[in-house]
């Protein structure tokens, strides 16, 4: 069993802003899956969890991957992913991919490794907190600031994008996807 866990902040005052690339991130997999002939569940809100999860089956319906939003906001998700863990019997970390915004990288880059530490992410923090240090990771770039930071990280992920760096955003996650499902889900 595979967890694919897409971090942001729940609300529309959040919507179109860096730190829900995670969210976007998680939605556009779900709809590439679907058109790979996966079938995926509908949202659906776990309380228990403070999570909304789809369940993707294989063509022979069989459960193999299920998709995660954390609704806890960014900086509490480590106990929402341990939750889903928990309720799905997902012992071994390297199953589950954390799919995050990252200010180190640059808007329209990414990167895929395994997760080694929070730098300055508060959400990666409390993943590894409570999850541990095994975790996949998809590292979306939202840097967009340029040599010169003015404002602090903590308000640039924040602000709401401007509608070319949503176009920038969605590029990337569109080119990153392909290659995360082949890699980390055996999804070709």
């Amino acid at each position: 069993m595979k967890l694919l866990v897409g971090l942001g902040n729940p609300g529309k005052e959040f919507e179109n802003t860096p730190h829900n690339a995670g969210f976007l991130a998680i939605d556009v997999i779900a709809q590439t899956i679907r058109k790979r002939g996966y079938a995926v569940e509908e949202w659906k809100y776990a309380s228990r969890e403070g999570a909304e999860i789809a369940e993707v089956y294989s063509t022979q319906g069989e459960r193999f991957a299920v998709l995660v939003k954390p609704q806890t906001y960014m900086n509490l998700s480590g106990s929402a992913v341990q939750k889903i863990m928990r309720k799905y019997g997902v012992k071994d970390q390297r199953n589950v991919l954390i799919i995050y915004d990252e200010l180190d990288i640059e808007l329209g880059k990414y990167k895929y490794s395994p997760l080694k530490n929070s730098r300055t992410h508060k959400g990666i923090a409390s993943v590894l907190a409570s999850v541990g240090t095994q975790v996949q990771s998809l590292r979306i770039g939202v840097d967009n600031r340029g040599p010169v930071r003015k404002i602090p990280g903590e308000t640039y992920v924040l602000k709401k994008y401007s509608v070319k760096e949503q176009e920038v955003l969605h590029a990337t996650i569109a080119e990153a996807i392909p290659d995360v499902l082949a890699q980390f889900a055996g999804l070709v």
